[in-house]
């Protein structure tokens, strides 16, 4: 007689993909060719990933916010 309660076995893939469901999300734009080629140069130059560049201009913009509410 098979066990009523079988584990399901442990999928890894599966986790990683239900967990960046869960936890992030995709922020997709659209640049001409030309924009796109400089900026993938300028990120290699860089040494950025396209993560750590929107995470650098996220904190830069929050940054330029407190310095502007900080002068009024």
């Amino acid at each position: 007689m098979k066990e009523i309660n079988q584990k399901k076995e442990f999928n890894q893939k599966e986790y990683i993909n239900n967990y960046k469901k869960e936890h992030y999300s995709a922020f997709k734009v659209n640049l001409k060719k030309e924009e796109k080629q400089e900026l993938d140069k300028l990120l290699k130059e860089s040494n950025l990933t396209k993560t750590r560049f929107l995470k650098n201009a996220i904190a830069e913009l929050k940054e330029k916010k407190v310095n502007k509410d900080d002068e009024n």
